[in-house]
């Protein structure tokens, strides 16, 4: 149990013990990812064997999230694709564990409960001696779950309904690296015995990934280095008439990811407030409709995507497909927000930008447009 203090109201966390608490965190789920849907249930085939972990204040649910540990539950083809699970075959189903399904109600969103969540299920999973935690998240959510202790491991996938993720590996007894980046997690993980072998393992497996990307986790000069050599090889009109200190601020907080060839990056339909500026290789811009993809665009090196769900959080209108292997700067609507605050006059020009490369883009689309009009004519 925990409560919070100060002026919030009490909260107790628990664990669902009987059908009756599931039903309600189900119900809660819900109301919290479709408010607008009525009454109803969010819960999956993973929820039945699962470890739900729920906070209740005032005699409502206002967070839950879900453990479920390899051993009781079925692992199909396409979960071992999406999460790389055949790197792990030195290892037995008791050593894994996936997290997901965070609901927090948007009231308690500000307030430290998510933390005293988090906390709770770390040392849940310590407590059944699991040694490697597996989630994943939307790109905007990276450096939050790296600053946790979670690390990148293998491919981004695409999930129905969730669009583009980034899986993630948590090495519970990974001490040196929680110490490393400060996680939360520290005082926790020193209650109890750590093992160096799974952090040499996950080295050992996983070199290519060792050197990704993630300002806070790094210092700020190796990530303008890196972000330095792209950007030069490519100009990009989102960072025109910044003088080197605007543009090394603005671009701090990005998030660095390596996408493969044939990845969706954005699926139509799903909503999104990420933008992506290419800092490698190319994709493409296109629309399937009955069975035949039509190409609309191509963006290169330099070039943004994705920007009108940045500005104002709508759903995507079109996918976006890697052409080749690519490096993406990710960029997310909080930070220009927080930005907007912190230097608004950066951000004017980060904005007026915005506005040009959509008016041409605009310009372009009715250009082609009036062009298509006038060959069926």
């Amino acid at each position: 149990m925990d409560q919070t203090q100060l002026n919030q109201p009490a909260v107790d966390i628990d664990i669902a013990q009987n059908e009756e608490a599931r039903e309600r965190i189900f119900r809660f789920r819900h109301r919290v990812e479709k408010p607008d849907s009525g009454d109803g249930v969010l819960k999956d085939d993973l929820d039945e064997n699962a470890i739900l972990i729920y906070a209740e204040s005032q005699g409502e649910i206002v967070a839950s999230y879900r453990i479920v540990v390899a051993n009781d539950m079925s692992i199909t083809a396409e979960f071992t694709k999406n999460y790389g699970l055949d790197n792990f075959k030195d290892f037995e189903n008791k050593d894994f564990s996936f997290t997901s399904m965070l609901h927090i109600d948007p009231k308690w969103r500000s307030t430290t409960l998510l933390g005293k969540i988090l906390n709770i299920s770390y040392r849940i999973l310590r407590q059944k001696n699991i040694k490697f935690n597996f989630s994943d998240c939307s790109p905007a959510l990276v450096q939050f779950f790296e600053h946790l202790g979670y690390r990148r491991y293998s491919n981004n996938f695409s999930k129905p309904g969730e669009g583009y993720r980034v899986p993630l590996l948590l090495i519970t007894e990974d001490l040196k690296h929680l110490q490393i980046i400060r996680s939360p997690f520290l005082p926790i993980a020193e209650k109890f015995e750590n093992s160096e072998a799974t952090r040499d393992w996950y080295t050992d497996t996983f070199p290519a990934y060792i050197g990704y990307v993630t300002e806070r986790l790094i210092p700020m000069k190796e990530f303008w280095g890196f972000l330095s050599n792209r950007l030069n090889e490519a100009s990009t009109a989102l960072l025109n008439d910044l003088s080197d200190e605007e543009v090394k601020k603005f671009l701090s907080a990005g998030i660095v990811l390596h996408s493969k060839q044939g990845d969706i990056i954005v699926k139509k339909g799903d909503l999104g407030n990420e933008m992506f500026m290419i800092l490698k290789g190319s994709a493409e811009v296109c629309e399937f409709k009955n069975g035949k993809k039509y190409s609309l665009a191509i963006f290169s090196e330099g070039e943004i995507f994705g920007e009108m769900a940045f500005l104002s959080e709508t759903p995507r209108t079109a996918d976006v497909v890697a052409l080749a292997d690519m490096e993406i700067l990710v960029l997310t609507q909080a930070f220009l927000k927080n930005f907007m605050k912190m230097m608004p006059e950066t951000a004017n020009k980060v904005l007026f930008n915005f506005s040009l490369i959509l008016i041409e883009r605009l310009k372009s689309n009715t250009t082609n447009l009036v062009t298509k009009l006038s060959d069926e004519n």
